[in-house]
């Protein structure tokens, strides 16, 4: 995406050169059309064949250029009026990239930046229309609003900005909205994906998705427990916990490890 974003900037900056060109060469014959009209108003043109009715036909039939539209393809950072621009562009959409979600995401939480929310839930369909009346930037219509946001989040931050889905009030389906990429998925993510329901709803999903145990499902609500206290802490496991998993399944064991990690729960190895 990077070398497209290139092309069409290349692409952009070529075309504005011609642009500017046939520009000045339209504000030229507009001049001179309107110093004619000035000359024959006056009835003092040279040319005495030159006609006023003739002349602004001639005016209006001047085609003004259209400046060149850069294509774009991603953004990384825009408030949503110039996104606004953007997709009217585009309106194939835009991809907003963002090395870390969680600035993104928290900052849709400002009183100042609520709007910016809304927009982002409106433009998940990528079908609907928008109009945004603005002082200054006028009215914008666009087509089609239609984003797609990528980028990447450490699984604590994600778990504790998670807690907000619980309020009845917060829970606007923003979050549920966003997809775990599969590296993450089969390391753990499936917890935090289920997180996002009422508890009880998820441990009956979390108990038939890994076939868990009573023990497991009682070591699975103390976790819990714990991490929605302090979401970006680092949780110790101790060794009846540990025991709580299934010892006798090593590999078992060892993917329990790996998939609590990516969460910031960990362990010693059990002995």
């Amino acid at each position: 995406m990077g070398r497209l974003e290139s092309e069409a900037k290349a692409q952009y900056e070529e075309d504005t050169v011609f642009f500017e060109a046939e520009l000045e060469a339209f504000k030229a014959h507009k001049e001179a059309l309107k110093s004619d009209m000035q000359g024959v108003a006056k009835g003092k043109h040279k040319d005495k064949t030159l006609n006023m009715e003739v002349l602004k036909d001639n005016l209006r039939n001047l085609d003004e250029p259209e400046a060149p539209i850069r294509k774009r393809y991603r953004t990384n950072d825009s408030m949503i009026e110039k996104l606004g621009e953007l997709l009217n562009e585009n309106p194939r959409g835009i991809l907003v990239f963002r090395d870390e979600l969680i600035g993104l995401l928290c900052s849709w939480d400002r009183e100042d930046r609520k709007q910016d929310r809304s927009f982002y839930l409106e433009s998940w369909n990528g079908s609907e229309g928008f109009t945004a009346d603005r002082i200054g930037r006028g009215t914008v219509d666009i087509k089609n609003c239609c984003l797609s946001i990528l980028g990447g989040i450490q699984p604590s931050k994600l778990m504790g900005y998670l807690q907000q889905a619980k309020n009845d009030v917060s829970n606007d389906g923003m979050i549920q909205r966003f997809q775990l990429l599969d590296q993450l998925i089969d390391n753990g993510g499936f917890l935090l994906e289920k997180q996002v329901m009422e508890l009880d709803s998820a441990i009956k999903l979390w108990k038939e998705y890994y076939d868990m145990s009573e023990q497991q499902i009682k070591l699975l609500n103390l976790v819990y427990e714990r991490k929605i206290a302090n979401p970006s802490d680092i949780l110790i496991l101790s060794t009846n916990e540990i025991v709580m998993i299934g010892i006798n399944n090593q590999e078992g064991l060892n993917e329990s490890k790996v998939s609590f990690k990516e969460i910031n729960i960990e362990w010693e190895d059990y002995k």
